[in-house]
């Protein structure tokens, strides 16, 4: 969710009214089967046969055919989420975060743990076509659906990221070439750009990652510049970036043992700003020397990427919140809190889930 000046109270019990209390907008991923039916090129039975807006349906990764599956999400159900996110007050950024036969390595990929194949494979279903056109198909049936949705639903959205962590660990994995993304990054916001979304005050965030490539400084950013221009970065495109303190390990990370950067119950404060201060000021430097828009569209309170190890302090907590917002106010950047539903999961809730450490923090306060 974002920080942004909101109502310091709301009426309403449904979720979205109540969440209103500290956000003004939610960023919500959903995978490439919520367009499914832009896959009815390679066969129509399979990705057709249902229908888009009402049915629940199951279908098979067009490459991983006999090993991964999805849900379709209902269009319809994506309008109505939409509507009531309007009608509180609250705008959303619709987040394509898994394409068909994984674009990066990572749980979220839709594949997990088998190879990635976006980059480099074609279709096992109908015509050889390569994952990559098939991407784009589903670009363009997003944009498309976005174009023709009535007006609150449509007023709602406030952007849009048409791959989330575009080739996350290639770095290291090396499944794709470096121009392969950039390349297909290129013409994905080229058909943003030719659509009407710009001129609906749509924004695309342009999600990019230092684990997709071997030299983020020295290729991606120049790319960004070069391919934005400085009225794009400066009014429609946002450089969209995720930050995570629990990944930098020995230098930002908190840990209940001796290893980390900090102790969960000590001496934690100056580690937390110095990260959260040079962290946005590289951010600055390298996206916003202009006053470009930004935004960390992801980051947490875990302090270690080992759950038993993580600290759940609630002073710790609170600090390592405060300063990343005041980091990232600091430099103008929108900021939004990732975090989702876990009801069976309870040792992650104090660093993943916002809505968790606010309650107790009221709690505190009685």
């Amino acid at each position: 969710m974002s920080q942004c000046p909101c109502p310091r109270t709301c009426k309403g019990s449904n979720g979205l009214s109540s969440f209103r209390l500290c956000a003004c907008k939610v960023r919500l991923p959903i995978t490439w089967a919520a367009f499914a039916d832009a896959l009815q090129p390679l066969d129509k039975a399979t990705y057709g046969a249902h229908s888009a807006d009402l049915d629940i349906v199951t279908v098979p990764d067009p490459f991983y055919k006999d090993q991964a599956s999805f849900v379709t999400i209902p269009r319809q159900m994506l309008s109505d989420f939409l509507r009531q996110a309007k009608l509180s007050g609250l705008r959303v950024i619709l987040d394509i975060h898994a394409y068909p036969g994984g674009a990066s390595h990572g749980t979220y990929n839709g594949v997990w743990p088998l190879k990635c194949a976006f980059w480099t494979e074609k279709s096992k279903i109908g015509p050889e076509k390569n994952l990559t056109e098939v991407g784009m198909w589903i670009v363009e049936k997003m944009i498309h659906w976005i174009e023709n949705l009535d007006f609150e639903p449509q007023g709602a959205i406030a952007g849009i990221v048409l791959m989330n962590e575009p080739g996350h660990m290639n770095r290291w994995k090396q499944f794709a070439a470096d121009k392969a993304i950039l390349a297909w990054l290129s013409e994905a916001s080229a058909r943003y750009s030719r659509s009407e979304l710009p001129f609906l005050g749509i924004k695309l965030y342009m999600n990019l990652v230092e684990t997709a490539f071997q030299d983020f400084e020295g290729v991606v950013v120049p790319w960004y510049h070069s391919t934005f221009s400085l009225e794009e970065r400066k009014t429609r495109v946002v450089a969209d970036v995720h930050y995570y303190m629990a990944w930098d390990y020995h230098v930002c990370d908190g840990r209940s043992d001796p290893f980390g950067a900090y102790s969960c119950t000590q001496n934690y404060q100056g580690t937390l700003r110095g990260c959260a201060e040079g962290n946005a000021k590289n951010m600055r430097r390298r996206w916003s020397q202009h006053d470009e828009l930004v935004a960390v569209s992801e980051f947490s309170l875990g302090t270690f990427d080992q759950i038993d190890l993580a600290c759940k302090e609630l002073p710790v907590l609170e600090t390592m919140l405060k300063e990343q917002l005041a980091a990232f106010a600091k430099y103008n950047f929108e900021t939004i809190f990732w975090t989702w539903k876990m009801p069976y999961a309870t040792d992650f809730q104090p660093g993943w889930s916002l809505k968790w450490l606010l309650s107790q923090h009221q709690e505190r306060k009685k």
